[in-house]
């Protein structure tokens, strides 16, 4: 399954650049016609930006390859360390684009891509079952895996039909997916609480670091819009779509292989709890500060407004950029020991409940 999923990928590589070549990602000719535009201001070439999406795929593929790779010659008799290798390879097909794009060269390649698609998604949720040591735990959980099963088999394999997912309503295809997700987190907490060694529940730490990381990094991306509207960080072929959207996304998303090759590695797991303490840390004071940032441009371009007329002006972003290297210290200070404070009661009262 995985030379599969990896002679697909590079299979799919020419048809992925040119739909991005000729901008066919974007079915509307109008959003077509914007790309263009804007990526003529920036004297960028389409050719060029089909490469740049390419890249980034590519990237992100690897990075799922090679942890696949690494896991299968140290670990080649470990059942869910194989488990764990063949999810990363689907990942990496999956969301390189490749799995979609081989439908071009032909509809066979087409099929098998879909297919590995559904198995990737199949993966993923009896992961939540599994993980980390290869046992159903609750035991009503291999239960749920077989319907699991059961569900995927005829949407994999007739993707046409009305069986596959691809036909489904977008939101009875969400309520799907979050029908096994809660099932799935619900089974990890019960398994971190009552079943999970200590090394166990360090490798929970250390996937669980990486989907928060993932995915707060996609809300921090959606928060710059918010906040500085002016990046336009939904127009295709903008400085914001190229560096915060597209690169800043599959950034975030590295994360999720990484620290699932690292969890089944088994790799220095003691210092998760380090890295999750330094996260939280910087994250509630990144999120602080930007909040703080706003607030005191707000109001100072306000003030220069009313006094001056001036709609913006420099000065007025310069002491809120003063505000925030003031406030820099004591908020990190204060933030710091909170989360310690937090830390340490979640360590006495783990031992609490050990010692009962």
């Amino acid at each position: 399954m995985v030379l599969l999923a990896v002679a697909i990928f590079v299979l799919g590589l020419w048809p992925s650049f040119e739909e991005f070549r000729t901008l066919s990602v974007y079915e509307d000719a109008g959003v077509r016609q914007i790309t263009r535009a804007n990526l003529a201001q920036l004297g960028l070439s389409v050719e060029f930006y089909a490469a740049y999406w390419l890249t980034l795929g590519a990237i992100f593929a690897v990075v799922c390859f090679a942890p696949a790779a690494l896991i299968f010659w140290r670990m080649p008799e470990e059942p869910m360390a194989l488990f764990v290798a063949v999810m990363l390879a689907l990942l990496g097909v999956s969301y390189s684009g490749s799995a979609q794009a081989v439908d071009a060269l032909n509809p066979v390649l087409g099929w098998t891509g879909s297919v590995l698609e559904e198995l990737r998604t199949l993966f993923i949720f009896l992961s939540f079952f599994l993980f980390p040591d290869g046992r159903f735990v609750p035991r009503w959980t291999r239960y749920v895996a077989a319907v699991l099963v059961v569900l995927t088999i005829p949407s994999a394999l007739f993707p046409d039909s009305p069986f596959g997912s691809a036909n489904w309503s977008g939101l009875f295809f969400m309520l799907y997916l979050s029908g096994w997700f809660v099932v799935g987190v619900f089974a990890q907490i019960y398994r971190y609480r009552r079943v999970s060694s200590p090394i166990e529940r360090q490798q929970t730490k250390w996937v669980v670091f990486g989907l928060t990381v993932a995915i707060a990094g996609y809300l921090g991306i959606f928060m710059l819009g918010v906040f500085f509207p002016t990046l336009e960080a939904l127009e295709p072929g903008t400085i914001a779509d190229l560096l915060v959207f597209a690169l800043g996304s599959h950034l975030f998303l590295l994360f999720i292989p990484l620290s699932i090759a690292m969890a089944i590695l088994r790799y220095h797991l003691w210092h998760i709890d380090f890295i999750i303490n330094r996260t939280i840390v910087y994250g509630s004071l990144s999120a602080v500060l930007t909040a703080l940032f706003s607030l005191t441009d707000t109001l100072l371009q306000s003030m220069f407004f009313f006094t001056t007329g001036v709609e913006q002006s420099r000065i007025a972003t310069f002491g809120s950029v003063i505000v925030i290297a003031v406030a820099f210290q004591p908020l990190r200070n204060r933030i710091q020991g909170g989360v310690n404070r937090l830390v340490q009661q979640r360590i006495d009262g783990a031992e609490i409940r050990e010692a009962h």
